[in-house]
């Protein structure tokens, strides 16, 4: 967005001009959640049928105890996360990034994930802990006390929606296994 609020789109026929230019805002546009929707119901409905089918793995995310609670094959490492509020807690199988062999780790130390369904639990996992107060993003000062309760509320929300979409994710996986 430039400085006057006009959005400037790149142009895909200039691949070597810089972007976004010189002066512009970059801005996150509002279809984030939809997106992240479309790739997972496109992907449990229609990837299932081509030819790996390992995307309903790395997807795959259920709630233990539940019916569709599945015994994961030996060797693979499974992560979780117990919701504070409802209590059910969401497993998925882990298929960590690896370099020579060991796993590749983020900024924060945690294994980079590869699979859908751990990503997903290892966000929410951060998010509560932000929330909970556990941990503190990086660019806010643990002496202000108004900073630290604003960062928490503000992760505390997308925890819920962090959850609504583990939900989903349960879901639309669940629809598609059951249609095999």
């Amino acid at each position: 967005m430039t400085a006057d609020g006009d959005l400037v789109y790149p142009d895909p026929l200039q691949p070597d001009r810089a972007w976004p230019p010189a002066g512009a805002t970059l801005v996150q546009p509002a279809t984030y959640w939809l997106v992240r929707f479309d790739a997972a119901l496109f992907g449990t409905t229609l990837l299932e049928h081509g030819y790996d089918r390992s995307f309903l793995d790395r997807a795959r995310i259920y709630v233990e105890g539940s019916s569709d609670a599945v015994t994961p094959p030996d060797g693979t490492v499974t992560v979780s996360y117990t919701d504070p509020e409802g209590g059910g807690t969401f497993t998925a199988w882990s298929f960590p990034m690896l370099q020579d062999g060991a796993p590749v780790r983020g900024r924060r130390g945690e294994v980079a994930e590869l699979g859908l369904g751990a990503a997903m639990i290892g966000r929410a996992q951060h998010l509560s802990d932000l929330c909970d107060g556990v941990t503190l993003p990086d660019d806010v000062d643990p002496l202000d006390p108004d900073a630290v309760q604003l960062a928490a509320d503000a992760a505390c929300t997308e925890r819920r929606q962090a959850l609504a979409d583990l939900d989903l994710l349960v879901t639309l996986v669940s629809e598609a296994t059951h249609r095999r």
